[in-house]
C-alpha cells in the first residue's frame, strides 16, 4: 500500500517538473539563440532552483513511504541524495552514481540560491547546468521508471 501511494505521489510531483519545463519552454529557446539578460538569468535561476526541488520533493516521499528514515541533520539535502544512491532492504538504489554526480551540482546550485540575491546570479556559472537540464531531466525519469518498476515487482 504505501508504495502504491509513494508512487502515485512520485507521478504527481512529475507532472509538476512537467508543467515546469512547458511553461518556460520560450525561454529555454531564447536562451539557445541569445545569451540572456539578468532579468531571464533571475528566471532561469527560479527554475533550477525549482527542478531540484520537485527532486527533493521524491526523494523525501521515497524516504518518508518506502525507508522510513528521512535525515534530519542540518546537512540533510545532501544525505537525502546519498540515500537514493544505496539500496535497502526495502527497495534497490533509486538513482546511480553518475546521476548523483549530476544532482549534486544542482543541489549546490539550491544553496547558492537560497542565499544569495539575485543580481549575484551569473551566466557563465549557470550556463551547463541550464544546457543539461533536460538531459539530467530525461536521465532522472528513466532511472525513476525504473525504480517504480521494480517498486512494484
Amino acid at each position: 500500500m504505501q508504495s502504491k501511494k509513494c508512487t502515485e505521489e512520485i507521478r504527481n510531483e512529475i507532472n509538476l517538473i512537467d508543467e515546469l519545463f512547458h511553461s518556460h519552454k520560450l525561454l529555454f529557446k531564447k536562451i539557445k539563440i541569445k545569451e540572456p539578460d539578468q532579468i531571464e538569468i533571475s528566471a532561469i535561476a527560479t527554475v533550477l532552483h525549482s527542478f531540484y526541488n520537485g527532486i527533493e520533493n521524491i526523494f523525501k516521499r521515497i524516504a518518508r513511504r518506502i525507508d522510513n528514515k528521512v535525515p534530519c541533520t542540518e546537512y540533510w539535502h545532501q544525505e537525502l541524495l546519498e540515500q537514493m544512491t544505496t539500496s535497502s532492504e526495502m527497495r534497490k538504489a533509486v538513482i546511480s552514481n553518475d546521476l548523483f554526480q549530476k544532482l549534486c551540482l544542482y543541489l549546490g546550485f539550491r544553496h547558492f540560491f537560497r542565499y544569495s540575491y539575485s543580481f549575484q546570479f551569473k551566466w557563465p556559472k549557470m550556463k551547463d547546468l541550464v544546457l543539461e537540464l533536460t538531459e539530467v531531466y530525461s536521465l532522472f525519469k528513466e532511472e525513476l521508471d525504473i525504480f517504480i518498476s521494480d517498486l512494484k515487482n
